[in-house]
């Protein structure tokens, strides 16, 4: 399973991409100091869980990880190049279903990290989606499957 804490989470059943193609994650999480090591030497997974299934016009929904060195408009986030889950298919997005993103270890990234959620166009209906940082998340799956 894995551990968990209210602050590590970006998206808690957000509503996602419901009035648009584009959708940030609800909060962001702040290291608190710019361009930390963050991993440590550890990688960080991050746990999504869809809550709501997908319906509308998009057929796909893609993830990435953004990050800035302010937490405002002057300073855009921009996407941190490789962090992203490439598109995956509406039929797959089901309640329930959980996937990964992992950072890699003894990466530096700015200070203020969120999640860029985008549709291929407007999931007009539903679609709800959790989003949390996920310590010795178990998958049981062997290693390298």
């Amino acid at each position: 399973m894995g551990f968990f804490d209210d602050q590590m989470y970006f998206s808690q059943e957000q509503r996602v991409c419901d009035g648009g193609a584009t959708e940030a994650s609800e909060d962001v999480y702040d290291f608190g100091v710019a361009s930390p090591n963050v991993a440590k030497g550890e990688p960080i997974t991050l746990l999504f869980t869809v809550d709501e299934v997908f319906a509308g016009t998009a057929t796909t929904l893609t993830i990435t990880l953004q990050s800035s060195s302010d937490n405002a408009v002057a300073d855009p986030y921009a996407d941190i190049a490789g962090i992203t889950t490439g598109a995956i298919a509406k039929a797959t997005l089901v309640a329930g279903y959980n996937f990964t993103l992992t950072l890699p270890a003894f990466a530096v990234y700015e200070r203020y990290l969120r999640v860029m959620y985008t549709g291929d166009n407007t999931f007009e209906t539903t679609g709800k989606i959790s989003c949390r940082q996920a310590l010795n998340y178990q998958t049981n799956k062997a290693p390298g499957a």
